[in-house]
């Protein structure tokens, strides 16, 4: 296990993320960067990360990316459009779909995805 793994393990466990005994890896790195709130650490850099327990989008991808190599991972940086729709915004509060109606109707989301062995 990698350094940044370990100290992921440890300070969720810390905070009641995940029990004792129970190992991190690379999936379940990915499981506790997407769940952790976001919102801007005072760094990008992966012990700001841990220790405060947030991030944005592009603090948890590099974070992420470099967990991957730790394991032994090769990853990748992909990115897609979603377009937002009636059907894609059905369940928004009113508020969230007026703020979606209102502005652009498609974002840019970017990650780090292992890349496919072989």
């Amino acid at each position: 296990m990698g350094k940044l793994l370990s100290m992921l393990e440890a300070e969720s466990r810390n905070r009641g993320l995940t029990r004792s005994g129970q190992t991190a890896d690379a999936k379940a790195a990915f499981a506790l960067l997407r769940d952790m709130p976001y919102q801007r650490a005072s760094t990008r850099e992966p012990e700001a990360i841990i220790q405060e327990g947030r991030g944005t989008c592009s603090g948890k991808r590099y974070f992420l990316d470099q967990i991957f190599r730790e394991e032994g991972l090769e990853s990748r940086v992909i990115m897609c459009t979603h377009r937002f729709t009636e059907e894609t915004t059905a369940d928004f509060p009113p508020e969230l779909g007026e703020v979606v109606a209102r502005c652009q109707t498609s974002i840019l989301i970017s990650g780090s995805i292992p890349k496919p062995v072989g």
